[in-house]
């Protein structure tokens, strides 16, 4: 930062501008301060004040950018009655002695300039060694403006994005993550925090560049994780970049983040108007520019998104190329920190319009983190799972947020893994049996609201990578939470239906004795039928099959199983011996691979003479258009070659299907011998008019 923002001038008598060179009665401004508690009109006040104890925000609402001429934390040696209520009520005095914060201004700045929104829920977090004494009240006198044209420049080597300018030290001695801050904080910024995806990609990028060959390294970023003593970190290698948590008193690289310049030419003579909100103390102010022609001409060669009201929000005036922040609706019921409550919409660069909806991605219900504490708690994972559903429900009904359906995902995987410990030690099998059934009924149940019509519009909203990342987690995770009942259960096989997903399981446990009486070539087949498109039917035909030490036997006299979904393709499976000896060199695969010849496998996929396997089934609904980014193909299948694990999709002009099954665990594939493929057939197939095989499709209103 240059020396000449190191330097502010405070005003007096209505005159305003870095150089107290503005009044108000050449520009024809007028202010208002309103209060929640007391209604007062202040004519040609040059300083607006922010008490400590309330939260910081400021908003240009036509999608300028912010400018700060003058910042002041702490006590200028005078009383201002709006902040008293800060001091205690024993203390009568009208005179203080000046305590001034020395980086009032450089802090501001790198906090404010340059943005649309500006928002700091906490200034004491902010100035944590306070200037002045604990009986001397502390405000925070400000001076900001906002700017026509946005501001985009950035010192040397610095990446700008969304109205900040990113620095990485690259080559600099490591630092702690204090270390760093302060460092940031002496050349006028702050470290870098609620940087965006494209934000962290470019500074992957520069680091790759500048690092070269000298590997790989942590950078500091986005702070303290709570009261823990791990710190955020994002690390950067040759090839991938990740966030990471380290101890805060190790030693990292780190990225600063400094606010963008203005160019001089562009502060007096445009159309600025600002808006100010402190907690319930409103300031708002406007200037006209020195002529409307002058006005006209600048817009005309300007693009814009007009301002509009979402949610009760308003979505500022924004200029093409960029983005604005606002903040999130519900505010009451969000989580607030400095990665959240804040939502963001860009103005495209081509069509001079809205791209889609604002990203919700930071804004998360409160119902979130009370989910996570039951979960840190070690909660009945039974009863988290209803209360997960209770809150989904209602949050359907009322408003769903896309960091809602991303944190649920998170939420899912620990539930997962809480109730297969909590189950695990209980010597009761039927308890076992009904918290199991209990937890997997309510799990399921929140899925369904997760694959909702409702909620497939919030995540429609969100990158198509994040989105299909997560729908990809939350598909993988219910398919475990199938398995995972299948451990527990009683009987050898159990169904549970929903409106937008299905699953089946069954355990086919066998016999320690060897037999012969199926040949290799016969298959398993599996016709499925779901009660979600049709009445559900289903028949229980004899598998058997034989290994040198085990095989299976069951009623049947054709070797087959045979599941009935509606209007679904049939499915010819190898015989259980076949899957059972593929999970056997599955195991195997997985021992040597990556970790040497006597490494421990991975428990999940051991199997023995003993253990039975665990073959589930799952029918989901609407989840093709989730996991699609190109929305003109239609996707007819995803399958991974060779492997049990498959899926498998159809379209029609209203919904996107896709059915899968897995033996054992659904996170992992087993694979099977060249003469044992998986088969699919289609009954249904609409060939008519079609000339591109690709394009062939299966016609689900064909009988």
């Amino acid at each position: 930062m240059g020396e000449s923002r190191n330097v502010q001038c405070m005003c007096r008598n209505g005159y305003r501008g870095s150089f107290c060179d503005q009044s108000f009665s050449e520009s024809g401004t007028t202010l208002l301060r309103h209060s929640l508690r007391n209604i007062e009109s202040v004519a040609f006040e040059s300083q607006s004040v922010a008490c400590v104890d309330n939260e910081f925000e400021f908003l240009c609402p036509h999608g300028g950018s912010i400018l700060v001429d003058f910042a002041a934390y702490g006590n200028i040696g005078e009383s201002d009655e709006i902040c008293l209520t800060s001091v205690p009520t024993k203390v009568n005095v009208t005179y203080w002695e000046e305590c001034i914060h020395p980086s009032s201004l450089q802090t501001m700045i790198s906090m404010c300039q340059g943005l649309t929104y500006c928002r700091i829920k906490d200034l004491q977090s902010l100035f944590p060694d306070s200037p002045c004494l604990p009986t001397t009240p502390i405000t925070l006198q400000y001076r900001m403006r906002c700017l026509f044209e946005p501001m985009t420049t950035c010192p040397l080597h610095a990446i700008y994005q969304n109205g900040r300018c990113y620095v990485p030290y690259v080559t600099e001695e490591p630092l702690s993550m204090y270390n760093a801050q302060t460092k940031c904080r002496k050349e006028g910024g702050q470290l870098a925090f609620s940087v965006g995806q494209v934000a962290q990609n470019e500074i992957a990028a520069i680091v790759r560049k500048q690092a070269g060959n000298d590997g790989s390294s942590c950078y500091w970023m986005d702070g303290r994780l709570g009261d823990s003593s791990l710190c955020e970190c994002y690390y950067i290698s040759r090839r991938n970049a990740f966030w990471s948590q380290r101890n805060c008193n190790s030693s990292q690289q780190w990225v600063c983040q400094f606010a963008p310049e203005s160019k001089p030419t562009e502060i007096y003579d445009k159309f600025v108007e600002q808006h100010a909100i402190v907690d319930g103390l409103t300031n708002v102010e406007s200037a006209a520019s020195s002529t409307a022609d002058d006005e006209t001409s600048l817009r005309m060669k300007r693009s814009f998104c007009e301002e509009y009201d979402w949610d009760g929000i308003t979505v500022p005036r924004t200029l093409a190329c960029t983005e604005t922040q606002i903040p999130c609706p519900d505010p009451e019921n969000t989580i607030e920190s400095l990665l959240k409550g804040v939502t963001t919409q860009k103005c495209s660069c081509e069509l001079n319009g809205w791209e889609g909806k604002p990203n919700t991605t930071n804004c998360i219900h409160k119902w979130v983190g009370l989910l996570d504490q039951m979960i840190n708690s070690d909660a009945p994972a039974e009863h988290i799972s209803r209360k997960w559903v209770q809150f989904l429900q209602n949050s359907t009904n009322q408003m769903l947020f896309g960091g809602d359906l991303v944190a649920s995902v998170e939420i899912g995987r620990k539930l997962l893994s809480l109730a297969r410990v909590q189950y695990a030690v209980l010597d009761d099998r039927k308890e076992r049996y009904e918290k199991a059934v209990e937890f997997t009924q309510m799990y399921g149940e929140a899925g369904n609201e997760l694959l909702s019509d409702h909620a497939t519009n919030v995540w429609l909203t969100l990158s198509d990578d994040v989105r299909i990342h997560k729908v990809s987690s939350l598909i993988s995770g219910l398919e475990q939470s199938a398995t995972l009942f299948a451990e527990f259960i009683i009987e050898n096989q159990k169904k549970i239906e929903y409106s937008n997903w299905a699953f089946e399981v069954q355990v086919k446990k066998p016999i320690l004795m060897a037999v012969s009486n199926v040949g290799d070539n016969d298959k398993s087949k599996l016709v499925r039928r779901s009660p979600l498109f049709g009445v559900m039917s289903f028949t229980g035909p004899n598998i058997s099959s034989s290994s040198t030490n085990a095989y299976f036997n069951e009623s049947s006299r054709n070797g087959n199983v045979t599941f009935s979904f509606s209007l679904s393709p049939v499915l010819l499976m190898p015989p259980l011996k076949i899957l059972w000896q593929s999970t056997q060199t599955a195991v195997l695969l997985s021992t040597l691979d990556d970790s040497g010849l006597f490494a421990r496998p991975r428990s999940r996929l051991i199997p023995s003479n003993t253990n039975p396997l665990v073959l589930a089934y799952y029918v989901f609904r609407s989840v093709g258009a989730l996991l699609n980014i190109n929305k003109t193909t239609i996707t007819n299948s995803l399958i991974i070659e060779d492997q049990i694990k498959f899926e498998k999709f159809q379209k029609n002009t209203n919904k996107t299907f896709m059915t899968g099954a897995s033996v054992n665990d659904p996170a992992n594939s087993i694979p099977l011998p060249e003469s044992y493929p998986v088969n699919f057939k289609f009954y249904h197939i609409r060939t008519d008019g079609m000339s591109n095989p690709r394009c062939v499709f299966w016609d689900a209103f064909k009988k």
